[in-house]
């Protein structure tokens, strides 16, 4: 896992992701999805909200970190 900050490169890379790897129910995907329609502020963009962030899961279906993915 990675953290990355909240930005529209990184919000490009999620979508890139996503669409790569098919239809699997990613949350890259579903962060995709909720950024896109901002499901009544599951995930916002506030400019009053310092530091917000987004985390990064990249491959974790095919690596299992131990029961974590």
């Amino acid at each position: 896992m990675e953290i990355l900050d909240f930005k529209s490169e990184n919000l490009s890379l999620a979508q890139k992701l996503s669409k790569e790897f098919g239809n699997s129910e990613w949350i890259w995907n579903e962060m995709a999805i909720a950024i896109e329609k901002d499901l009544d502020g599951f995930i916002t963009i506030d400019k009053n909200l310092p530091n917000q962030k987004m985390i990064k899961i990249l491959l974790a279906q095919e690596i299992n970190f131990d029961g974590v993915a």
